[in-house]
C-alpha cells in the first residue's frame, strides 16, 4: 500500500489504474529469470 501511495504522489497526473499498472510492470520485471547469467563451474 505504501508503494501505491508513493506512486500516486510521483505520478499525480495519471489515474490510479495507470499507477497500479506501472507498479505491477515493475514487479513482473523484478521477478523475471535470466537464464543467461549463470555461475561458473569446474567445466567452465
Amino acid at each position: 500500500m505504501a508503494y501505491f501511495a508513493m506512486g500516486m504522489a510521483l505520478h499525480s497526473d495519471g489515474s490510479y489504474e495507470d499507477v497500479l499498472a506501472l507498479i505491477s510492470d515493475g514487479l513482473s520485471w523484478a521477478q523475471r529469470t535470466d537464464d543467461s547469467a549463470r555461475l561458473a563451474n569446474k567445466a567452465a
